[in-house]
């Protein structure tokens, strides 16, 4: 999706102007087209045993960057792409189509650097179910581009949608598509990309922050496990799992935070933060703060939950940096 293409999503909705400068060649093995945004009437994902489960700030915190002071675009910063709002998109992985829905803020500013949120659904569901209920993206409707990624049907997951863990996997790749897409095509800041994810988007928002640690600022995995080994970089972790959890265990979970502990070079001390019951862990490397939530809201899917304070204290959390 280079700024041609991504001008095809423009013409998909009949909504966006023209723009002035659509020059950049198309050229690539990948392609991507534009599609009408469609919602389902499925229920969000409520749990199913997981891949991994068998193997062992303030909101002003994340207004934009200002102004190129230069005066030139860096990246798709200083050129409007002419689109905002709801958008959905296509773009071809290893000549599979991968379909996103791409939210762009109503009032964007193409001289203002926006940080970009990846948001990673659960097994069996898709990115709009997920949209529904994390609470997140309401928090920045204005300060913050969001991208809910769809899972294709996955043969380790009993043929439902899920994430590939690998580092070479599909579903990294899809990532790193999507990353150089946006930061060629929008203003983003590149120093702010972020990963939540719940259930089986938790042990894929860990995959990321374990194989693209140098790309991904922080994550916040909710009822997820993971990740496995070969990690580069630290990414800041804010994590949330329930003791009773049916479908990922807890101590999948604690095996999550512990990792994070240990990369960041975090100690044993924690202190509370809001909202109760968090703690954050002291004498982490500098901006790479975990904290750790061991809550007992069931109100959504019962114990693999999605607690409702979740979206707030992630965007406060994310907000930070």
């Amino acid at each position: 999706m280079r700024r041609t293409e991504l001008f095809l999503l423009c013409a998909s909705i009949a909504a966006c102007p023209a723009p002035e400068d659509s020059g950049d060649d198309a050229a690539g093995d990948e392609s991507s087209t534009g599609t009408v945004a469609t919602t389902t009437g499925d229920t969000p994902d409520t749990g199913g045993e997981e891949e991994g489960a068998t193997d062992g700030g303030s909101e002003d915190g994340m207004e934009g960057g200002s102004e190129d002071s230069g005066g030139s675009a860096m990246g798709g910063c200083g050129v409007d792409p002419g689109l905002s709002g709801d958008v959905s998109g296509q773009v071809e992985i290893d000549g599979e189509p991968r379909r996103f829905l791409l939210v762009v803020p109503e009032d964007y500013d193409p001289n203002r650097q926006y940080p970009l949120f990846f948001m990673f659904h659960g097994r069996g569901s898709n990115g709009e179910q997920f949209r529904q209920y994390n609470g997140v993206e309401e928090l920045g409707t204005s300060d913050a581009i969001f991208v809910y990624p769809d899972a294709l049907p996955n043969a380790i997951q009993m043929g439902q949608t899920g994430w590939d863990l690998t580092t070479n996997g599909i579903d990294v790749a899809l990532v790193d598509k999507l990353i150089e897409d946006f930061t060629t095509n929008l203003c983003i800041d590149e120093e702010r990309i972020f990963a939540t994810g719940h259930s089986h988007g938790g042990f894929f928002s860990n995959a990321l922050g374990c194989s693209r640690g140098d790309v991904f600022r922080a994550i916040a995995p909710v009822a997820g496990g993971g990740p496995g080994q070969g990690c580069e970089g630290e990414v800041a972790a804010w994590l949330a799992h329930h003791p009773d959890d049916d479908v990922v265990p807890l101590v999948l979970g604690q095996v999550s935070r512990d990792h994070w502990l240990e990369t960041n070079g975090c100690g044993e001390e924690t202190s509370p933060v809001d909202p109760d019951p968090c703690v954050e862990y002291q004498g982490c490397n500098e901006g790479y703060e975990v904290v750790w939530c061991e809550h007992m809201d069931d109100s959504m899917f019962g114990p693999h939950s999605w607690p409702a304070f979740a979206g707030p204290a992630i965007w406060e959390f994310f907000s930070r940096f």
